[in-house]
């Protein structure tokens, strides 16, 4: 008797593989916005942790001159290099471009003593060996003098967020700036006297100048060096561009910014990160804080002031 029974094939049908396949896909959709979210939640971790060495960095430097370091430094032609990293220069004088800014001045007292060390300050960008000039959003110009050039190119970690796109290799623009308060233009050196914030030409700011508490008013904020649509390498870590200035500011003009808004690049100067929803910034007593982009205004401007007197409170 012959047996007829059928044969089952081996193997998959077109209908399980598809369904395979599209279980596949449904758990990497589910998956994947859970790995990112951890990936960011990392970034931010470490971004935190650069603030706060930075921020350790300004009070070792208050502690030991006595004041604030200057937001950038100037030349008139009477100072010496010691005078404008003691923080105690003139504020008068002829400008330029391309002067030392606040991370190179803070160096000795962080991870950079050896990088602050190998950096001659006796040498005055702002003529021949302006930095803004010799240095573009992918690092040094090839033709570039080599004064400095080493440590503009090795800038530390602690300025870099993790979470802003790298533009290259040793590409030397920072992801921070100091607080240059909240009046318009306020941190341009021929401006300076408009200041109400820590940092500004020549500054030499005390914690007992910031009256409305150093609890109550910004220190260092997020200021992503590239933004892609935005804004295109306007940080330098060395040397002071005059679109940056290595400051931040809550407006420019008579208009106010809040953190993160999706306007075009307004030189460079408001606060902003790449991180989902906010920033990092730490206050004058050395806390960090991730401030929310849907801040109110009057309290984000408040926040810039040292001395507005406002009754604001930060959340």
């Amino acid at each position: 008797m012959m047996n007829h029974a059928r044969k089952v094939p081996g193997g998959f049908t077109l209908v399980e593989l598809l369904v395979v396949i599209a279980i596949i896909g449904v758990l990497v959709g589910l998956l994947l916005p859970a790995v990112q979210a951890a990936r960011e939640a990392a970034r931010r971790m470490s971004c935190s942790n650069n603030v706060k060495q930075i921020s350790l960095a300004m009070h070792n430097y208050h502690d030991t001159y006595g004041s604030f370091c200057p937001g950038n430094t100037a030349w008139n032609g009477r100072q010496t290099a010691s005078t404008r990293i003691a923080g105690t220069p003139e504020n008068n004088g002829a400008w330029y471009n391309g002067m030392y800014g606040w991370p190179a001045l803070i160096l000795h007292f962080s991870e950079g003593s050896a990088l602050y060390e190998s950096i001659d300050f006796n040498q005055l960008p702002g003529t021949e060996e302006r930095g803004d000039t010799w240095f573009n959003e992918f690092g040094p110009e090839p033709n570039a003098p080599a004064i400095n050039m080493t440590a503009a190119a090795n800038m530390p970690e602690m300025f870099r967020c993790p979470s802003t796109p790298t533009l290259g290799p040793d590409n030397g623009f920072k992801d921070y700036s100091g607080n240059a308060g909240n009046a318009p233009s306020s941190c341009c050196p021929e401006r300076a006297n408009r200041s109400n914030g820590l940092f500004h030409k020549n500054s030499d700011v005390r914690m007992r100048d910031i009256t409305d508490g150093t609890s109550n008013t910004f220190m260092i904020l997020e200021q992503s060096n590239y933004v892609p649509g935005i804004s295109r390498a306007t940080n330098p870590f060395i040397w002071v561009n005059h679109q940056s200035q290595g400051l931040s500011m809550s407006n420019q003009g008579s208009r106010s910014f809040q953190p993160n808004i999706a306007i075009g690049n307004v030189t460079g100067r408001y606060a902003r990160s790449m991180h989902p929803g906010g920033l990092m910034v730490s206050m004058a007593d050395g806390s960090v804080r991730f401030v929310a982009e849907t801040v109110s205004q009057a309290v984000w401007r408040g926040t810039f002031t040292r001395n507005g007197d406002e009754v604001i409170t930060l959340e």
